[in-house]
């Protein structure tokens, strides 16, 4: 008479075969999601270059953090590939041309007279009202 542990074996490798195949999808999955979250925070960075320097390369550093993450944890991915060989991907840029971006708005902002910075707070300051305001539904009918 088999014990209940043979009957039980079998079955167990065959969920954890299961499992482990559910779990291991394709690796462009995973690369794709990051890759849409980095292009969101590239555009994001883009809007936010006018009103906040500072939040705008907090954006562009995020999706440069997402785009280390697919070439180094998700190499087996066509996109890894196509971001090694630095291809354009982000609406007309490549990951070097982020980069530098994020070096001139340095520049820029260490460039600014103290009343162009004022200026700039005050812009970052008068978008983030707006942002509260449509949010809480002020102003709207």
């Amino acid at each position: 008479m088999k014990t209940l542990s043979m009957r039980i074996t079998p079955l167990t490798a065959l969920l954890t075969l299961v499992l482990c195949l559910i779990g291991c999808g394709n690796p462009d999955e995973a690369a794709n999601q990051l890759f849409v979250e980095a292009v969101e925070l590239v555009k994001k960075g883009e809007s936010q270059e006018i009103y906040d320097i500072f939040g705008a390369i907090e954006s562009y550093e995020a999706a440069i953090i997402k785009i280390r993450k697919i070439v180094n944890e998700h190499k087996k991915s066509a996109l890894a590939v196509k971001l090694i060989s630095n291809e354009t991907l982000f609406t007309g840029q490549t990951v070097e041309s982020i980069l530098e971006k994020i070096g001139a708005l340095l520049v820029s902002f260490e460039e600014m007279t103290e009343v162009e910075k004022s200026k700039h707070k005050d812009r970052k300051e008068t978008k983030e009202n707006e942002k509260r305001a449509s949010g809480a539904g002020i102003g709207t009918a």
